[in-house]
């Protein structure tokens, strides 16, 4: 489940765990990079839903310019379940590309 709050300018990734738990990652706004509408490779090639949305979260650790900083990115699906075809992909990408850059 992702929770974008623009009041606080946070994006809450909730993760199912085992047992019914869940953990909670929150992020800036500013840490999403991208947003990403991926063809689906697993998908069969006559398949019309084989799209996927997926948000991109940009991470660092350390000082830079030292030699123990680290910049990494993360890729998050918007969803496992669900696929689109590329126009509905792209249209929930684009929704999501407004609502993070909109005051």
């Amino acid at each position: 489940t992702i929770i974008l709050d623009r009041s606080q300018q946070e994006m809450t990734l909730k993760k199912p765990r085992w047992f019914f738990r869940s953990t909670a990652e929150v992020y800036d706004f500013q840490d999403v990079t991208e947003i990403r509408v991926e063809r689906d490779r697993t998908a069969n090639r006559h398949q019309e839903r084989c799209c996927r949305v997926h948000l991109v979260v940009s991470h660092s650790e350390g000082v830079p310019l030292t030699p123990n900083y680290i910049q990494y990115v993360q890729v998050y699906p918007l969803s496992e379940a669900y696929r689109y075809n590329q126009q509905q992909a792209q249209e929930i990408a684009d929704r999501i590309r407004a609502f993070l850059k909109s005051d």
